[in-house]
């Protein structure tokens, strides 16, 4: 990754480097930019980044971009990383439903009931994988806190292009920040240093659209 580009990223306000460097991190990964990610990560870890937080970085991508992308995002840095640590118990968790419940809930607020019915009415089970799985078993986890998996998702929304879910993630993140700077500070974070934001011979894909 440009250091030219880095550089000016990291000096701007609004957000601390950790914050900036895993909506970096969450971005490429969702983008499926493995080398981009391995530098970003190699910047983030000299900057101070908990390796903890680097691998939490990548099984929050598979509540966004999928089991393939975020275990390829995990290969690709597997040298930058020190031994596996223990298993973390996620899959021993009783409460999975409650915390994704709660989280699905912080997200979406007043429209939380009507969406999962929404989503109940197509496949219940799918309801179930989204609220126990995606929300109770990952995004509810408190290895990170609320704030910086807030930004990561806009980030990763960003390069989705799902505009009503970012937004959604948006008004979750300012519950823990102070003012909407720090959101319009993750869209820079999306952004390719590459003149035409995608690397060469790469299929175009969106990247933000604020």
């Amino acid at each position: 990754t440009d250091p030219l580009f880095l550089g000016p990223l990291y000096e701007r306000e609004h957000l601390d480097d950790d914050v900036r460097s895993l909506v970096c991190m969450s971005a490429a990964l969702t983008r499926f930019d493995l080398e981009g990610f391995g530098d970003l990560t190699k910047e983030a870890l000299r900057r101070g980044l908990p390796e903890s937080a680097v691998r939490e970085c990548c099984l929050q991508g598979v509540a966004y971009a999928g089991f393939p992308r975020a275990v390829a995002a995990l290969f690709a840095i597997a040298d930058l990383l020190g031994p596996a640590p223990e298993q973390s118990g996620m899959f021993d968790r009783t409460d999975t439903l409650a915390d994704g419940t709660d989280y699905f809930r912080g997200v979406y607020g007043d429209h939380s009931d009507t969406l999962l019915e929404k989503i109940q009415a197509l496949d219940p089970n799918f309801s179930d994988l989204v609220i126990r799985g995606a929300y109770g078993r990952v995004l509810s986890r408190p290895q990170l806190a609320p704030m910086q998996r807030a930004l990561m998702g806009v980030g990763s929304l960003c390069v989705l292009g799902q505009r009503p879910q970012l937004f959604a993630h948006a008004a979750w993140a300012l519950r823990y920040v102070p003012t909407v700077q720090p959101c319009l500070q993750s869209v820079p974070c999306v952004e390719l240093p590459y003149p035409d934001n995608r690397r060469p011979g790469w299929p175009e894909a969106p990247t933000s659209f604020l």
